[in-house]
């Protein structure tokens, strides 16, 4: 009988305990921080992330942490060491930041998990605000596009390149678009010059995965450019924020196309656009087997060419088996090398 009871009381324990943790983790997912700052005539607001009993503030480093509006939920103030923190005020943050520190409630009561509240370098920062759903559905398929939103583009001394309405966002790259940190291609819809790269309607995110570094990217393109390749991409750390919660540290880099601050060739396809009276897009594809040379040929079947075609392109040497099922625009040799038109977009034949 006595270890019946024994257990009888184990297990009681037990399930206390489970229930105790179990609130004490909902308490801690509960608590959230959201950070506002003013930014010319622009609020720009950012949020704490919690995963794995973390909660975890990154701040841009283009804000003045010594003016910083917050909100903390379920508490009017907390305290981060020596540092009390008051909801519903600007507070200066200067004094608090650290990596997994304890926090407590205005009681003085530790409250669970570790609060960790950090200080972005002095570089630029963007901030996304778009649909959930939507953003899920892009970070799914590569095919899934966002086309509404907002994109604020925060220089690096705290001045705002853009600040405006999204052409279009979805995901890029090929094995790095598998990995958790996605990359993405921006559309905006004018021209704009972010951190001196010349203006351009398209911007690359890259997302650096497999780099810890996160700077190989970044050396390689910088020394291309001091050595004086040609065409050679300008790029820019940024951090970046999708509806307010950190996303990571990126590089930004011009999309590889035709124009006179990218590669400034002649634009075979504004060419094409003018010598068609019905627009290019919905053309008519061709595909060809052995044909002059040619392995397989895949290209747009243009009524009208420029009268001169023989420049204006730009190439890309593809794996064969992404060639054989996603390129609809392009050639393989009968040496088995896929090639890619990259730009013009709507190729013809000829």
């Amino acid at each position: 009988m006595m270890n019946k009871s024994l257990q009888r009381m184990g297990v009681l324990w037990c399930v206390l305990l489970a229930m105790s943790c179990f609130c004490a983790s909902a308490k801690a997912a509960n608590f959230s921080i959201t950070a506002s700052t003013w930014i010319g005539e622009t609020e720009v607001t950012v949020k704490s992330r919690f995963v794995n009993e973390k909660h975890t503030l990154y701040l841009p480093g283009n804000w003045d942490i010594t003016q910083v509006y917050l909100e903390i939920a379920g508490q009017s103030s907390i305290r981060v060491g020596d540092t009390v923190l008051t909801s519903g005020q600007e507070n200066d943050l200067s004094t608090c930041l650290g990596l997994k520190q304890r926090y407590y409630n205005e009681r003085g009561r530790q409250m669970s998990g570790t609060l960790s509240i950090l200080h972005g370098s002095e570089m630029p920062s963007i901030h996304f605000t778009v649909d959930s759903k939507q953003l899920s559905q892009v970070n799914k398929s590569k095919n899934n596009v966002i086309e509404e939103g907002n994109f604020l583009y925060v220089e690096a001394d705290g001045s705002i390149a853009y600040d405006g309405p999204l052409a279009s966002l979805k995901g890029r790259g090929n094995s790095t678009f598998a990995y958790s940190k996605k990359p993405y291609q921006v559309k905006l819809p004018e021209k704009v010059n972010l951190s001196g790269m010349g203006k351009g309607k398209t911007w690359l995110l890259i997302a650096n995965w497999l780099d810890l570094s996160l700077m190989r990217n970044q050396v390689m393109l910088d020394l291309a450019r001091e050595v004086g390749i040609p065409n050679a991409l300008s790029c820019q750390m940024a951090d970046v924020y999708f509806n307010g919660t950190y996303n990571g540290l990126y590089l930004v880099t011009e999309k590889i196309q035709v124009g006179k601050k990218r590669v400034d060739i002649y634009d075979l396809e504004e060419a094409t656009i003018q010598a068609n009276d019905t627009p290019v897009e919905g053309t008519k594809r061709i595909d060809e087997t052995k044909s002059e040379g040619l392995a397989i040929l895949r290209a747009y079947a243009i009524p009208n060419d420029p009268e001169d075609i023989t420049g204006g392109y730009i190439l890309e040497i593809e794996k064969s088996y992404r060639f054989r099922d996603k390129i609809t625009n392009g050639f393989r040799t009968e040496n088995g090398i896929s090639v890619t038109v990259k730009e013009p977009t709507y190729a013809s034949r000829a």
